[in-house]
């Protein structure tokens, strides 16, 4: 039968030999080319859009700006780029040894400042004398840096975790300052934004993780971004505010104003590249009546059923759905879904939103693979072009600020068309 007489090949057969013993292994030395550990600038902004705020800010002036990379600037400097409520500026160190306080720091360089305050037109310029420009120590904003996380896991990886706080106050208002002098504190509440950025850096692979959260008022916009040692920026998130000045600000709060996970390429110097992909981006807040959404948790009704955000007026008072603000909430679990562009941004509760949920959902969602492969320019587009105003309603166009500012420059040209 086939197979009982083997045909003879005249080869020896293979003869079984233990293996060298790992002890006696010569192993090769490879060189691996590292990207160094760089140095970049992380900025962290808290400005109103409108020419003047709400008339529940007591239509106190505002920026009169969309969302912006440009350059902060204080008092006597050039004011050639964007102002802001308070804006906040430090140098994110990859090379940096060790965790701690670092708001004194020469070498982190923190600045935290607030540009040029004052009254509204007509009437309401009885709220302020002269306005303020912030240039006495006793009414500046206050900042702080902490290093909570540094590691270096192997030779090809770095990670660095900072956390930052910024708050202060409008001193323009009237009397304020002579508060603040003689009582050391004020009665005008305090606008409170924390952030943290969370960056692990492969120095083989050549990319960049990053984590941003931001927290606090949710009042008034906020935006954050990072600039590398060539000039390149790359935005780390933009937040359209909730609710209002008079009611939002009291107290230090930590609502989620928003969470990204991004991974961005760079080059052997540290520099970003253009390649970038979204693994989250969470938004806190409803998308439509930001204005309305409460100013306490108690306040906000959650039902899994509610397209669309519904507020008290629209309610049946003996129902059981007796709270101010009704909205699906969102659900952090989508984090994890599946790779679909069209579910971002995933909008969250700002109070029932667990940042450590957070934090342990989007560290899983490293092994799902990106929902959207896009670049630096676009992602940075989309900041810069967002509505600084979107899901508020309409002010008075004599406070709102002009499309023209935020808008493409295409999109207007296409209006006209349509219109004409």
């Amino acid at each position: 039968m086939a197979g009982n007489n083997p045909k003879k090949t005249g080869k020896a057969p293979l003869k079984a030999a233990p293996s060298t013993p790992s002890d006696l292994k010569n192993g090769v030395a490879v060189k691996a080319s590292f990207a160094v550990l760089a140095k970049y600038e992380v900025n962290v902004r808290v400005f109103h859009p409108n020419k003047n705020f709400e008339k529940l800010g007591f239509r106190f002036h505002g920026d009169n700006r969309g969302f912006s990379l440009g350059e902060s600037w204080f008092s006597k400097k050039t004011p050639n780029g964007p102002t802001s409520r308070i804006w906040q500026r430090y140098i994110l160190d990859m090379n940096l040894q060790n965790t701690g306080v670092k708001t004194n720091d020469r070498n982190i360089g923190l600045e935290t400042e607030s540009n040029f305050s004052d009254s509204g037109p007509s009437g309401w310029k009885i709220l302020s004398y002269d306005g303020e420009k912030y240039e006495n120590k006793a009414y500046k904003p206050r900042g702080t840096l902490n290093a909570a996380q540094v590691e270096t896991p192997h030779g090809g990886q770095k990670i660095v975790r900072l956390v930052s706080h910024m708050a202060g106050e409008n001193h323009a208002f009237l009397t304020s300052t002579v508060q603040q002098r003689v009582f050391n504190t004020t009665a005008v509440p305090t606008l409170d934004a924390f952030s943290e950025v969370f960056i692990r850096l492969e120095r083989v692979e050549l990319y960049m993780d990053i984590v941003s959260f931001t927290y606090g008022d949710g009042f008034p916009n906020c935006e954050s971004f990072i600039k590398d040692s060539s000039g390149n920026k790359l935005f780390l998130g933009s937040h359209v505010r909730i609710g209002y000045p008079a009611t939002h600000l009291w107290r230090e709060q930590k609502r989620l104003i928003w969470g990204n996970a991004i991974r961005i390429e760079i080059d052997k110097d540290g520099n970003f590249g253009d390649k970038l992909w979204i693994f989250s981006q969470i938004l806190g807040g409803p998308p439509d009546l930001r204005d309305e959404y409460p100013m306490i948790g108690d306040d906000e009704v959650c039902s899994a059923s509610t397209k669309k955000p519904i507020t008290i007026s629209s309610l049946n008072l003996i129902n059981e759905n007796r709270g101010r603000f009704l909205w699906n909430c969102g659900d952090p679990g989508k984090i994890l879904d599946e790779k679909d562009a069209s579910k971002l941004p995933l909008y969250l509760s700002a109070f029932n939103t667990p940042l450590e949920l957070l934090r342990g959902l989007i560290d899983a969602s490293w092994k799902m693979g990106p929902k959207k492969k896009t670049t630096r320019s676009e992602w940075n587009d989309y900041h810069l072009h967002r509505d600084p105003n979107a899901g508020r309603a309409e002010d008075d166009p004599e406070y709102q600020i002009n499309e023209e500012k935020w808008i493409k420059i295409e999109n207007i040209r296409s209006q006209k068309k349509s219109t004409t």
